[in-house]
Formats: C-alpha cells, structure tokens, sequence
C-alpha cells in the first residue's frame, strides 16, 4: 500500500509536506543570483549587499528554504509542471506568519530562475 502512494504521488506531481524536498530536483545548499558570493558567509553577504541579499540568495534545507536574510519557509507542497516547481509554503518574515506561493523555472540540475534573476548552486558556500 506505501509503494502505491507514493507512485500516485509521484504521477499526480504533488507531494506533501513529508515528501516535498524530495520532489525538489536540487540539492540542498545555498543558491546565489552573483558568483562573486559563494566565498562569503551570510553576515558577509549581509555587511556587503544588506537587505537587497534577500533577492540575492536562496537557501534549501530537507523541506525548509530561505532567502538568505528575513525569510524563512516550511515547504508545504510541491507541484511540477513541465520546468516550473510551484511551491506553496508557510513562511516567517520579520515575525510575520503567511501562506506564500512561489514559481521556480528550472534551468538545470544546478539552477533555477525566480522573478527575473538566475540563482546558481554554490559549491563553495559558507555555513
């Protein structure tokens, strides 16, 4: 019976919250719209670019992703359409709780674009 769930699951391109990283075809790590921060840790990044790192980098972790700076989500649902995640999520910004949807178009296995901008996996992010 678990096998036959999950096969729907996965044909139906909806995951819930236990599987929704899972269907994230990235692999966790930071995400950065400029190379140039890959070297730098987030209070670096902060002390460089301050509250515009927020547009600048995205953070996946198992089923939590944030922004690098105020925003901070719990991955409620996943849905895949073609290149496109559509990810709905329950996020914290500067205390404030809310419902948040976001599009993600996949470039590649190692990036994605969001509103605009193409965020790249850092390979030499700092904790």
């Amino acid at each position: 019976m678990r096998f036959s769930m999950a096969v729907i699951a996965c044909l139906s391109g909806t995951v819930g919250p236990s599987a929704a990283a899972s269907l994230l075809p990235l692999q966790d790590g930071t995400y950065v719209a400029d190379r140039s921060l890959c070297g730098l840790t987030p209070d670096q990044q902060i002390t460089l670019h301050g509250d515009l790192i927020g547009a600048m980098v995205w953070n996946i972790h198992g089923d939590q992703i944030d922004n690098g700076y105020e925003t901070s989500c719990n991955i409620e649902k996943v849905r895949r359409a073609g290149t496109d995640l559509k990810i709905s999520a329950r996020c914290d910004s500067e205390d404030i709780n809310h419902s948040e949807t976001y599009t993600w178009r996949l470039v590649n296995e190692r990036s994605f674009q969001f509103r605009g901008r193409t965020y790249a996996f850092c390979q030499t992010a700092k904790p």
